[in-house]
């Protein structure tokens, strides 16, 4: 029996192409940790870093391919991630000019909220048992 399949229309629906997405989000989530990394550390506490667009592209993927991004989520830790957004955000509130420091607060609540509504297949640090 062949391995090789194609089992659908989509561009990612045969055994070529199924794992794409899958390693994208990976990818990100790799970008997501050094970026972490470095906010933690205080490379970014200048008022600007480059987390939310992350978390937005991760979205962005997650929203099409919702299979891989439950499968792969419970790996980024999005507690620590949203951690280290809050303590940057303490540290650099006031770097931000004021016309844009609302709506910046605004999107990041969103962005968290829809990471945080990904379900997990695995146990992740939301899952309180």
């Amino acid at each position: 029996m062949a391995t090789n399949k194609i089992y659908g229309i989509k561009p990612e629906e045969n055994t070529c192409a199924d794992l794409v997405p899958l390693g994208y989000l990976y990818q990100i989530m790799e970008q997501i940790k050094k970026i972490q990394s470095m906010m933690n550390e205080g490379e970014y506490d200048v008022g600007r870093q480059p987390l939310l667009v992350h978390i937005e592209i991760y979205l962005l993927l997650a929203k099409r391919f919702p299979n891989d991004a439950s499968m792969s989520i419970a790996k980024m830790r999005r507690k620590s991630v949203k951690d280290t957004f809050e303590s940057w955000w303490e540290r650099n509130e006031k770097r931000i000019p004021k016309k844009y420091r609302d709506g910046i607060r605004q999107n990041a609540n969103n962005l968290f909220e829809d990471l945080f509504n990904i379900k997990s297949w695995e146990k992740d640090d939301l899952t309180t048992d």
